[in-house]
């Protein structure tokens, strides 16, 4: 009878120490697979064998874990994780959050390189056209044109965009850039008449319309008041910020539609010979194709 105990013990043994086929799915070639704190392979891992019981499943992408969850096998069915489709945010309601910074690159990947818009600032306004010609970095021009009898307002700005960061802000999209730029502005109307070079540099933030339109509206309405002419009457610049406003609050409505708020120095030259540097303020909103 000790003899047919025994037996059994080390047949349950046996059992238990034999391997169950365990497969990890990610489907970014780049990504580091840890299993029990063993690096496993990268990307697709594929037959690896454990033993019943509790693990742990760690995923690296340049340095930050995307997937950190413990598992438990309790039988010797080849188990499958898919960590692509990983989502650590309970509230998000965007597809595949598997760390934020890696979802916010995937959909800017989707959204498109080229957008068009509309950009407001105190000095320089008009219809916005951005590309993206490599990964980050992407060129900006800006320029607007009104000439009527005694109200004349034009403008043209070329920069050059280059994006910091992405990340995932309220469950939406949004990364950091910077630029730098240069234009000419020209405005003549019964209180000014100037012609000036502009030298700008900024940092913004661009997030979808959803997040950041209204804000954007409501700080076009107040540059709009500011740019009345003698009695309230409208001026080319408070047209373009009033056309601003209504922009912001539909675009808030449409998918792939972006909003960027910004702050930087800008240096203006005069025609005349002087020139004056200051704090700039601006925004403008995008449709990305």
């Amino acid at each position: 009878m000790k003899k047919w105990l025994n037996n059994i013990v080390m047949l349950s043994l046996v059992a238990c120490s034999f391997g169950v086929q365990l497969n990890v799915l990610n489907d970014n070639p780049n990504t580091e697979v840890y299993i029990d704190g063993v690096l496993a392979g990268k990307g697709n891992v594929s037959g690896y064998e454990v033993l019943r019981g509790e693990h742990f499943i760690k995923v690296v992408l340049n340095k930050e874990v995307i997937y950190s969850q413990p598992l438990r096998i309790d039988s010797d069915e080849v188990k499958t994780v898919n960590t692509t489709y990983f989502v650590d945010a309970p509230l998000s309601s965007v597809p595949n959050v598997g760390s934020s910074k890696v979802e916010a690159q995937r959909v800017r990947d989707a959204r498109g390189n080229f957008a068009v818009g509309a950009y407001v600032s105190d000095s320089t306004s008009g219809l916005n056209f951005k590309y993206y010609a490599f990964d980050r970095l992407g060129f900006q021009l800006i320029g607007w044109t009104n000439s009527s009898p005694g109200d004349i307002n034009e403008s043209f700005l070329f920069r050059t965009i280059y994006e910091l960061s992405d990340y995932v802000l309220l469950s939406r999209h949004m990364n950091l850039y910077t630029g730098v730029g240069f234009g000419q502005k020209k405005v003549e109307n019964s209180t000014t008449k100037e012609s000036t070079n502009v030298i700008q540099g900024v940092v913004g933030v661009e997030a979808t319309a959803a997040t950041l339109g209204l804000p954007l509206a409501g700080v076009s309405l107040v540059l709009a008041a500011i740019n009345k002419g003698p009695n309230d009457s409208l001026t080319a610049q408070s047209i373009m910020y009033f056309l601003a406003a209504a922009g912001g609050v539909g675009l808030s409505l449409i998918p792939n539609a972006y909003v960027d708020l910004e702050v930087g120095m800008e240096k203006s030259i005069v025609d005349k010979g002087g020139y004056k540097t200051g704090v700039l303020v601006s925004g403008a909103f995008l449709l990305f194709f």
